[in-house]
């Protein structure tokens, strides 16, 4: 963050093993300080952050690429949302696949939540490339340098037996 260099995430989770869950999430040290800080690097620091869903993220792991600023799929293998096809069918008995539920396809056309749609890992990291090349260079920090200072006491540098062979103007 200190900086300021682009993020990229390669992403594919599948999420909390849920009977951990309570131990991962609560809590001022708990997992969900990654959302913090993903939204801190965003709205206030202004980080340009890429993500690249390059498998399944379900649930905590589909937050991560929601909140990032360019969010590219790879069509056939990428899935993000809360919930996969088999919660989907244990909750609502309703049997749908992945690439319906939260896909590439989905999310680029459909939701508006991802901007690109690659055909395979290698188009999204070329994707991610282009997108880090069209970023602007952060503008450098001024550099302050101060004139270097003469002690106000010789007896800093030399014992005050010895002249002090720094001569300062003053």
């Amino acid at each position: 963050m200190r900086n300021r260099l682009p993020i990229v995430y390669l992403v594919d989770s599948a999420g909390v093993n849920l009977p951990y869950q309570d131990g991962i999430f609560p809590g001022q040290y708990g997992a969900a300080r990654i959302f913090y800080y993903n939204s801190l690097m965003r709205r206030r620091l202004k980080i340009p952050q890429i993500a690249a869903v390059m498998g399944m993220c379900i649930a905590g792991g589909a937050y991560l690429p929601a909140l990032s600023d360019v969010i590219i799929m790879v069509e056939g293998s990428s899935f993000m949302g809360l919930g996969g096809p088999n919660l989907v069918k244990g909750a609502v008995g309703q049997v749908v696949d992945a690439e319906k539920l939260g896909g590439a396809a989905l999310h680029t056309r459909v939701s508006g939540v991802a901007h690109y749609a690659a055909k395979d890992d290698a188009e999204c990291l070329g994707i991610v490339r282009q997108k880090l090349r069209e970023l602007r260079a952060p503008r450098p920090r001024p550099r302050v340098t101060l004139p270097p200072s003469p002690p106000k006491d010789c007896t800093i540098c030399c014992p005050p037996i010895t002249a002090c062979p720094m001569r300062w103007n003053r």
